[in-house]
């Protein structure tokens, strides 16, 4: 009997440490810090996809744009599959060295709560993803946590201007490289543009 219940308790310690490690290792989205004010992260099938530097691997299919503030805010994000301005803000260039009109790098007008799940693929053109509120903002959910903002894009399609902005599926995407490049400004009394964060992401789809 003694045996047994040994046998037993056991079993039950490498179940509860078996759990107890997948959780732990289990990928969550980086949280903005230090003087960073947003975080980026992608998700697949509701689960976080590992960066390893900054290319993310998925499959090409609808996936999820994660944006984690630590306040309201808006950021410029350029989706692209050529890649020169994602490589100049890996460099940290300024948008004024990397186009020649940098002042209409200024976001694109489009609905509230991303109704179509569609981003814009363009060389230099970005959309203004903002969250001012709960009736205010680009994305499909909002989620507060931990007094952070986690905003969530689902994105199923694609669109060009040369489509009329018409969507269509993102496996109709041309090639399997797509570049994003995030910037947040903000302005002075001039309303000179003073860049406070930029970041770049690979996604290569397979």
């Amino acid at each position: 009997m003694n045996s047994v219940m040994k046998k037993m308790s056991v079993t039950i310690l490498l179940m509860f440490l078996s759990v107890l490690f997948s959780v732990s290792a289990e990928i969550q989205c980086d949280l903005p810090s230090g003087n960073d004010w947003f975080s980026i992260c992608i998700e697949q099938d509701g689960n976080v996809v590992p960066a390893p530097g900054v290319i993310v691997e998925i499959e090409k299919k609808p996936f999820t744009l994660v944006i984690i503030m630590k306040e309201p805010l808006g950021v410029l994000v350029n989706f692209s599959t050529d890649e020169r301005l994602h490589n100049g803000f890996r460099q940290g260039r300024p948008v004024e060295d990397l186009l020649k009109s940098p002042e209409m790098f200024m976001g694109m007008a489009e609905e509230l709560f991303n109704p179509e799940e569609k981003i814009i693929i363009d060389n230099t053109s970005p959309h203004y993803l903002f969250y001012e509120d709960e009736s205010r903002h680009r994305f499909s959910t909002v989620e507060m946590k931990d007094g952070y903002i986690f905003c969530r894009r689902e994105i199923s399609n694609i669109t060009t201007f040369n489509l009329n902005l018409t969507p269509v599926p993102l496996q109709r995407l041309p090639g399997n490289d797509l570049f994003l490049s995030f910037l947040y400004s903000e302005y002075d009394e001039n309303w000179n543009r003073i860049e406070r964060q930029k970041e770049a992401l690979h996604i290569h789809f397979y």
